[in-house]
């Protein structure tokens, strides 16, 4: 969406942003080539463009038994990436015509206006070929424009002090090793290890419909991870996960009764009873519920699998009916718990994040958007799909082709509020309703999951959906539990919306990550929910000897 009176990017006092800018200027005010196809009396103008440059600081150490054997060498200077999207024209599936990234670490901004300017040319002629693919598009369509992006408020804040996180490496090296000290190998347990991920980047944004961001993210990911052996001669992969937005979060004692806790699920699921394929109500700890959240709305709401030619089981054909129990709402919010893991307060578009409802009283209400996405939703749904969920991973593991790895932008989740407006049930009160229909049921016991890692799945067509019970335990009606071997539900999206039951009032901001597929391009993400019941849920053993028939579209963990 081109403004006629042209890029209005003030003069922002960061040498490397207003590089960005004077390339964007230029590139705006060039004119494409003349259509051989369709001549129009005007030449087209860039339909939409982009820069993003990130400065990063990311690190990452993996510890085992007590040692560190593996780390990031940390460079003087941070790792640095350019990255252009251009769009003379828009796929038809939501994605844009051209995304192309260079490494450009220890650069200056002459330097790094030179690399945008030879990126850009590039993505349009050279190898992204973007006029090559407008053309083409132009030529078969009856009318001389391709599909629009939605208009938004451009954002233009950069005068922000962003503050770094300044974490100790050392220290949380040191806490790494005594946590995989703790856990180690052992007769049951093998390939225990401890790995370290942390988040620091800077961000600049300057696209060609004036807008300019310089902003920040920062976050701290600790994963405990193992293979435990059963006694019948199976054995598993378990995780455990934990998320920091600061590091003033994380204490010493903390992170170590948590891996004294991770050895303990080890060692009894080493030793438990083996489980049975089990279908009934659930009740469910937060970390679980959000899993089943999670690849229940995520990927099924994006409107980059909804469009044109592609569906999902919850998509345009289910706007405005209901979905789930009029109990729930489910809003997509980033903004909910400012500088925790997920935040952010401008997607990949440089558009406000903003609260969006998807699930509104049962009633599907929204989508995942990104700006392309909200455009053409909001005609065929004809109700206002806000953009603002557009969301990628650039990974600064280098290659030798781009420098960088980079899934495209699509429409992501940042953070999901759940809200449940029905009965409010305290943690003790949930148990004793799930016991009541345990035994309405005529069960003599019930399947209970406690918070742990539980790495979930999606195939966002056909709504099929599945989610890993490192954790599980068969509760009896006196409220006793055993422990029994990991467990994973699998069943259809709708179906698990519409036998959620009940819900905690409490509730725990629950961190995750959100990849895509086999390309582990991964986005900081949350849920906000807290325990939960889901009724007539089928939950089958993992076995050894599983096998899947296909890769999953999407994976969570």
């Amino acid at each position: 969406m081109t403004q006629k009176s042209g890029v209005r990017i003030p003069r922002t006092y960061d040498a490397k942003l207003d590089a960005m800018a004077r390339v964007i200027r230029r590139w705006h005010r060039r004119m494409l080539k003349q259509n051989p196809h369709n001549p129009l009396s005007r030449r087209p103008r860039m339909e939409f463009m982009a820069l993003t440059a990130t400065d990063s600081y990311n690190d990452w150490a993996i510890a085992r038994k007590g040692t560190i054997t593996t780390q990031h060498v940390k460079l003087t200077n941070p790792s640095s990436s350019i990255y252009c999207e251009c769009r003379p024209g828009t796929y038809p599936d939501g994605t844009g015509i051209v995304f192309l990234a260079r490494d450009c670490t220890q650069k200056t901004a002459a330097k790094l206006e030179d690399i945008a300017e030879e990126l850009v040319e590039d993505a349009l002629y050279g190898k992204g070929a973007g006029m090559e693919d407008y053309y083409a598009r132009l030529a078969k369509m009856t009318k001389g424009s391709l599909r629009k992006l939605k208009p938004v408020q451009q954002q233009q804040d950069y005068n922000i002090a962003w503050k770094r996180g300044n974490h100790n490496v050392d220290q949380l090296h040191d806490i790494i090793k005594r946590c995989s000290a703790l856990i180690d190998d052992s007769e049951c347990i093998s390939s225990s290890k401890v790995n370290l991920n942390i988040v620091d980047e800077f961000r600049r944004y300057v696209n060609t419909d004036s807008a300019v961001i310089l902003d920040y993210r920062y976050g701290i990911h600790i994963r405990f991870a193992a293979t435990v052996k059963h006694e019948n001669g199976m054995s598993w992969p378990m995780y455990a996960s934990f998320y920091f937005g600061d590091h003033r979060e994380i204490g010493n004692e903390f992170m170590e009764k948590q891996a004294r806790n991770f050895r303990k699920m080890l060692v009894d699921r080493s030793k438990c009873e083996t489980a049975k394929p089990y279908y009934g109500p659930v009740l469910l700890e937060p970390v679980i519920f959000a899993s089943e959240i999670h690849e229940a709305l995520v990927h099924l709401l994006a409107t980059d699998a909804v469009l044109e030619d592609k569906s999902t089981a919850i998509g345009i054909e289910s706007f405005g009916t209901l979905v789930a129990p009029e109990e729930l709402s489910v809003f997509s919010d980033p903004s909910l718990m400012p500088w925790s893991w997920g935040f952010y307060k401008y997607d990949q578009e440089g558009v406000a994040a903003p609260r969006t409802p998807l699930i509104e009283n049962g009633r599907h209400t929204g989508f995942l958007a990104d700006r392309h996405g909200a455009y053409v939703l909001s005609k065929l749904v004809k109700e206002d799909i806000p953009a603002g969920n557009s969301l990628t991973a650039i990974d600064d593991s280098l290659s030798e082709d781009e420098g960088f790895n980079l899934f495209n932008p699509q429409p992501r989740i940042g953070v999901f509020d759940v809200m449940w407006n029905g009965k409010t049930y305290s943690k003790k009160d949930l148990k004793k309703l799930f016991i009541k229909k345990l035994r309405e049921k005529g069960l003599k016991e019930g399947l209970f999951v406690a918070d742990s890692g539980c790495p979930g799945y999606s195939f966002a067509e056909e709504g099929l959906i599945y989610v890993t019970y490192q954790a599980p335990f068969m509760m009896d009606l006196n409220g006793r539990k055993r422990p029994v071997t990991p467990m994973h539900s699998s069943g259809d999206a709708r179906h698990t919306l519409n036998n959620i039951a009940a819900a905690a009032t409490r509730k725990d901001y629950v961190a995750h990550r959100c990849g895509d597929g086999e390309s582990i391009a991964e986005v900081r993400a949350a849920i906000n929910c807290g325990s939960a019941i889901i009724d007539n849920i089928s939950v089958k053993p993992i076995r050894k000897d599983r096998k899947e028939k296909e890769k999953p579209q999407y994976q969570h963990s």
